[in-house]
């Protein structure tokens, strides 16, 4: 077995930037060890906003009506809501629930009623993401009931924009930008904006948080000081399988955890890859977490984003990758997205997906409801 390197967070912290390239690590090692500081930006934060936060949420009821609340998010920002629900159950004594984004798009009507209150509260690490976007517009428009409070990393976010069209009913909490995670994992990112979904709970009792949450920074700051080589002497193993075991509150942390070794690991890798980010920082790390004999799509570059480095090798040629470029869209592309469709016509619900329909008189119309998505 390998001798266990001192820390080997803080090695892979200390390579230069070429190495952190060439190894893919260029910026997910520094967004973990950054999150016991950035807790208490997050927290200092919502202590400054928290005027607006309160006056917000006593429009909602929280404090007398008691509205039902909805905890939305898709992925890692739809485990927040899971880890979040029971807490803000407890402390603000009414229904609250969490949907994940995509259940919502297809089925909002299943979940909301024109004739009840709510509040939902949506996380979303970039505020970009096409199903968050399109719930909080959908949601806004036909549920005028509906009040919805958006935690983003990224003050420039589509959802973040739509929120400012709607000020009586759409307030936005923006974290730092030092939490919009550049790697390909959500770390600084889910952390944060738990942290701010706790605050929200403790919000009338925000000192006792505060005290609290000291106790997690230093928490935090030993166990990114002590575990790494723990971490390492279990990676060194080699073991197949990993459980993550959680129940309540732990539960949604237990499905972020096994996402997270999912997507960090160095073993088997995943089997396709679609880059839809547009971000060239995510080339060379999806690259590491791919497959021998992987596939990875690249949609999201349609515009010139920058240049990127890679080791033609290690990333390319040694893992046998295929790597596939999409900038538009070709006949043959329609007639396999047909042929998938029809064969899961039986399955999946692909009927709910289209939002309207369009004679070729109205391809104006269809093109602008397109861009206002």
């Amino acid at each position: 077995m390998a001798k266990i390197l001192a820390n080997p967070l803080q090695q892979i912290l200390e390579l230069n930037q070429q190495e952190k390239e060439l190894k893919g690590v260029t910026h997910t090692a520094a967004e973990i060890f950054q999150q016991p500081e950035t807790w208490k930006r997050t927290f200092e934060l919502c202590e400054t906003r928290k005027p607006e936060i309160e006056a917000f949420l006593q429009q909602a009821g929280i404090t007398e009506q008691r509205p039902s609340v909805l905890l939305v998010g898709a992925g890692s920002s739809d485990y927040i809501g899971r880890s979040l629900a029971v807490l803000l159950r407890r402390c603000w004594q009414c229904e609250v629930q969490a949907v994940p984004s995509t259940d919502l798009l297809l089925e909002l009507d299943q979940y909301l009623f024109p004739q009840r209150d709510y509040l939902i509260i949506s996380f979303s690490r970039s505020g970009d993401s096409p199903e968050g976007v399109a719930v909080l517009r959908q949601a806004l428009e036909r549920f005028p009931r509906a009040l919805h409070l958006v935690i983003t990393c990224n003050a420039q976010a589509a959802m973040a924009r739509v929120c400012a069209e709607h000020p009586e009913r759409a307030f936005p909490l923006l974290l730092d930008d030092a939490v919009n995670d550049r790697g390909l994992a959500m770390t600084s990112s889910f952390t944060n904006m738990l942290v701010a979904g706790q605050y929200l709970a403790f919000i009338h009792d925000a000192e006792a948080y505060g005290r609290t949450l000291e106790w997690m920074i230093n928490a935090g700051k030993g166990l990114l000081a002590e575990f790494p080589e723990t971490a390492f002497g279990i990676a060194e193993k080699q073991l197949t399988r990993a459980c993550f075991i959680g129940s309540n509150a732990l539960a949604g942390v237990a499905y972020e955890s096994a996402l997270k070794l999912l997507e960090l690991t160095g073993g088997r890798g995943v089997d396709v890859i679609i880059e839809a980010t547009g971000n060239p920082a995510a080339i060379p790390e999806a690259l590491q977490l791919m497959r021998d004999g992987g596939t990875y799509v690249i949609a999201g570059h349609y515009t010139d984003t920058g240049s990127v480095t890679l080791n033609p090798h290690v990333d390319i040629n040694r893992k046998h990758a295929d790597i596939r470029g999409q900038w538009g869209t070709d006949f043959h592309h329609v007639y396999r997205a047909l042929k998938m469709l029809a064969r899961h016509r039986d399955r999946l619900p692909f009927a709910k997906v289209v939002g309207a329909r369009y004679g070729l008189g109205d391809a104006n119309r269809a093109l602008d409801d397109v861009e206002n998505l």
